[in-house]
């Protein structure tokens, strides 16, 4: 286990101060409790450089010394510039019943499946497959319209079908998987109109930035980073399951 503590003060003065008393306030920081234990703690001895494509939120990476924790529960950055995090990063995953394999097709059943704003139609013939044939199948139509793939893979005797990207848009669609109205359907598990959306929230800083997240099981397990900057990070949680 490693102990975390917060201490010190922010203060406010001035003129334009509208705080309570002689035009000034002061908070005193801390956490929750005073101080926490976590069984991992972790942080930049020195700022890592942060630098994604176009403007900020553009393009988002992995902050490679967090892969290691299943839970983020305390997150502390400082950066020189404008950063956006990426919250409880995860893409959509849409998981089928349980199917018998293998699975028999009549011939021309056409399976539909919109994977962040793209439509991907696979269409089979007549014969028995089993899931990973149709698993590579689906992916294999997936990459010929670009996708990386796999999107599609088999878990025990089911089904997974996952997007790439970890935060949701409505008006794009990325974000989403979402089964469409094809006959395939019910052979491979699925229900027309079936969805699933990524988790991710965004948000954008300047400077510095704290959080002090659920514990553990609700704290984020993925966070996100976005920008050209150098960063500094401090975070904390279990890096066990």
């Amino acid at each position: 286990m490693a102990n975390l503590e917060l201490s010190g003060f922010i203060r406010a003065g001035g003129d334009g101060c509208g705080c309570a008393g002689a035009g000034g306030g002061t908070e005193q920081l801390g956490l929750l409790c005073g101080s926490g234990t976590y069984q991992s703690i972790i942080d930049t001895p020195t700022p890592i450089r942060l630098l994604t494509t176009g403007s900020v939120g553009d393009e988002f990476v992995d902050v490679d010394m967090l892969a290691g924790f299943t839970s983020i529960e305390f997150l502390y950055l400082k950066s020189n510039a404008p950063v956006a995090i990426r919250i409880g990063a995860a893409a959509a995953a849409l998981t089928s019943s349980v199917l018998v394999s293998p699975v028999v097709f009549s011939g021309g059943e056409v399976f539909d499946v919109t994977i962040d704003g793209t439509l991907v139609s696979t269409t089979f013939l007549a014969g028995g497959l089993t899931l990973a044939a149709i698993a590579n199948l689906i992916n294999a139509s997936a990459a010929g319209l670009g996708l990386p793939t796999p999107r599609v893979a088999v878990s025990g005797s089911s089904l997974v079908i996952s997007g790439v990207e970890t935060r949701y848009d409505a008006i794009s669609g990325e974000g989403a998987v979402v089964i469409g109205s094809g006959t395939a359907n019910t052979l491979l598990g699925y229900s027309t109109a079936q969805a699933a959306y990524a988790a991710g929230e965004d948000v954008t800083f300047s400077g510095s930035a704290m959080f002090e997240f659920q514990r553990y099981p609700n704290a984020p397990a993925r966070i996100q980073a976005s920008g050209q900057a150098s960063v500094t990070i401090l975070a904390a949680g279990r890096t066990s399951p």
